[in-house]
């Protein structure tokens, strides 16, 4: 039933104009990834779409994504996550929220929920959810942190922390992004507490014209967090209109000695700026990941994504 919901939701509030005044924000995406490696590939294709809209005080969202995964010999599988909550502002800075969520992976239901709050300024903000993703499973749950400041006009610096309740170690990660009319780079570092190493990468954007972009990025993982792993890739975005958008791209995945060829395609149109900071801070993360590693794992879209990909 959250499911039906949820989608209902997400594909009648993506109907409503960009000039409605309680739509906050809006995402439709499709994206088709091709890895292929003497012989073998891997696709991984990815729907999704969700929406926040506003009234008064309150904040509401839903978030449904279907992604399909296929390796050679005819293994994979299909997982569809999908979530629903509300918010209210106490004070225009300071919100509070509640939401459900679910995870379908072929057929196997299983559905949670989440508990957040944020403290926003347009310079800082800081962010906690607490998130049990199976509600009858009480002994497992997550909990991130998340941080972000302007510390000069086109310059912002971001932290997130994610702990599970059963694993010692944390999650974490250090981002650094600059952003100035054309030209935009983004640095970040995805590590885990205990070891050694971690994932370093490095994306951009420059704007050849209004409606074209080139884009760019390196990624390196140390043995010990990914076994070696180097990607990298160069593509474009063409603007079609305000707010739809097609890219693709094009890059190598070396993991070890094993290299892979790998190719994206996408269509997007979004709308609109999130109210929540966490899943601004999850969309960024999933998007610094999602033409590198990122690309081959399911991704359950729990929390900021670091022990699931």
């Amino acid at each position: 039933m959250l499911r039906l919901l949820t989608i209902a939701a997400v594909t009648a509030a993506i109907a409503v104009p960009a000039t409605a005044q309680n739509l906050t924000y809006g995402n439709a995406q499709l994206e088709l990834n091709r890895l292929e490696s003497d012989g073998d590939e891997i696709s991984s294709n990815i729907l999704e779409g969700d929406v926040e809209f506003s009234a008064d005080q309150f904040l509401f969202g839903a978030e449904v994504k279907w992604q399909d995964l296929e390796f050679s010999g005819g293994s994979g599988g299909e997982i569809t996550n999908y979530s629903a909550f509300g918010a209210y502002s106490v004070i225009p800075e300071f919100m509070i929220g509640a939401g459900l969520n679910g995870i379908d992976f072929d057929g196997s239901d299983i559905s949670g929920y989440e508990l957040f709050a944020q403290y926003t300024t347009p310079q800082f903000g800081v962010a906690v959810n607490y998130n049990n993703p199976d509600s009858d499973n009480d002994d497992f749950y997550l909990t991130t942190a998340y941080v972000e400041g302007q510390v000069a006009p086109a310059v912002t610096l971001g932290a997130v922390v994610e702990a599970f309740n059963n694993v010692d170690d944390k999650f974490y990660a250090l981002t650094a992004e600059y952003d100035d009319g054309p030209v935009f780079a983004r640095a970040y570092y995805n590590g885990i507490t205990g070891v050694d190493g971690g994932l370093f990468g490095v994306r951009g954007a420059y704007g050849v014209t209004d409606m074209v972009d080139v884009t760019a990025s390196v990624e390196r993982g140390s043995e010990d967090f990914f076994g070696d792993l180097t990607t990298y890739w160069i593509g474009a975005e063409y603007m079609i209109s305000e707010g739809l958008a097609v890219d693709g791209a094009i890059g190598q995945l070396e993991i070890g000695s094993t290299t892979a060829q790998f190719i994206q395609l996408g269509v997007s149109y979004e709308v609109g700026e999130r109210m929540r900071l966490d899943r601004k801070v999850n969309d960024a993360l999933r998007e610094d990941r999602s033409k590198g590693i990122g690309a081959i794992f399911a991704d359950v879209g729990i929390g900021a994504g670091f022990g699931f990909f």
